[in-house]
């Protein structure tokens, strides 16, 4: 995402946990790595597919 964006890897993880702490991510930590889910439109994806 941050290439994508054009901004810093501080940049983008300052933006990610501000989504995440207003509801709108889901924050998910998998060893060292950590991921920001959008339930809602994984539920959609999910959902459509059946």
């Amino acid at each position: 995402m941050q290439n994508e964006l054009s901004v810093s890897r501080p940049t983008a993880t300052k933006y990610l946990e501000g989504l995440a702490a207003g509801g709108l991510l889901n924050k998910q930590r998998i060893g060292r790595n950590v991921y920001y889910i959008n339930q809602r439109l994984v539920a959609l994806f999910v959902d459509g597919a059946a």
